[in-house]
């Protein structure tokens, strides 16, 4: 979605595993809506979108940002 939006290709390097590093992930937002009556107000798509459109305003302050 990522190289869609952005018109580039990812460059992809495989790493090993860190110790830290989740290998599986079984987050399930049931409960939330079940319990509190939470229901996401965005989809995965629109979140992309949000997410590029605000790193791109912002990219010269989050190009600053060191990263491992």
């Amino acid at each position: 979605m990522l190289e869609k939006r952005l018109g580039k290709k990812a460059h992809i390097t495989f790493e090993p595993f860190h110790a830290a590093d989740v290998h599986v992930n079984q987050a399930d937002v049931h409960k939330a809506k079940e319990i509190l009556g939470w229901k996401p107000m965005v989809d995965l798509e629109e979140g992309v979108d949000r997410l590029v459109a605000w790193y791109m305003q912002e990219r010269d302050w989050a190009k600053t940002v060191e990263t491992p």
